[in-house]
């Protein structure tokens, strides 16, 4: 698995909690300024800090829901090595979107066993042992168009540019 559940987990019921219990909160702060206006100067800061900071946590459970997402994709990876352009139209994304999430992710260490490919920037790649990518996977170069293409070896691919099959 490519999620590290315990950190997904920990933000699912810290963020998750929080956020509902800050938005709470509000909703209450709002009822008693609606039924007693002299509670102005007091409740309204509160509530403005109140959903503030439930947007705040919001963002740290919606990282938390993307990393989950992104692992399932990964874990129905067959050879080991994604198209950046293949998993940001799965997920609805624009490419340098998923980009700078996929990052923020593995920098955050949400994502593991995964990076992208330094030979080939196209691609992500999967290992569990991330010191012998370059003993499974290779970069080769189209014979019919000349681009270069990241492959897994023993794996049978086509050109991700013109079509053509590379053994």
């Amino acid at each position: 698995m490519y999620l590290n559940f315990g950190k997904f987990l920990l933000i699912c019921i810290y963020a998750g909690g929080a956020t509902l219990f800050s938005v709470i909160l509000g909703l209450i702060g709002l009822v008693i300024n609606y039924n007693d206006p002299h509670y102005f100067d007091i409740t309204v800061p509160s509530i403005i800090v109140c959903e503030m900071g439930a947007f705040i946590l919001f963002c740290f459970f919606w990282d938390a829901i993307r990393a989950y997402r992104i692992s399932r994709i990964f874990s129905e990876s067959e050879d080991g090595l994604l198209d950046i352009e293949e998993v940001a139209k799965q997920l609805k994304m624009k490419h340098y979107r998923f980009v700078v999430v996929f990052h923020r992710l593995v920098g955050r260490r949400l994502l593991l066993n995964c990076s992208v490919f330094p030979e080939d920037p196209t691609c992500i790649i999967l290992a569990n042992e991330m010191y012998d990518i370059r003993s499974k996977f290779i970069v080769h170069r189209c014979k019919n168009c000349a681009a270069p293409n990241t492959l897994r070896i023993g794996f049978e691919r086509e050109c991700k540019y013109c079509g053509a099959n590379i053994l």
